[in-house]
């Protein structure tokens, strides 16, 4: 589980690290959550795994993306959802 982990932290720290904008759009958002979600689906993650990794992501998305504007948007996005579930 700790590689898939580090490949999603990997991918949204690049993702995130080349938006040069301070906002993005929901749906472009979304898009990245649903595509990590469906990544630790396809890596065989139950769906209680499933919700600590992206709790996990939530909680050290300052530090993965050395604290980028853009990543207040991601937490409050994660949040709902995490809470939603």
């Amino acid at each position: 589980m700790d590689d898939v982990q580090n490949m999603i932290f990997e991918r949204w720290r690049k993702t995130i690290s080349e938006i040069e904008d301070h906002q993005i759009d929901d749906a472009s958002a979304q898009l990245l959550i649903d595509e990590t979600r469906q990544t630790l689906r396809d890596a065989g993650v139950s769906p209680t795994n499933e919700h600590i990794l992206m709790r996990n992501l939530r909680d050290r998305l300052p530090m993965i993306t050395g604290g980028h504007p853009i990543c207040r948007q991601f937490i409050t996005l994660l949040t709902n959802q995490l809470e939603a579930n």
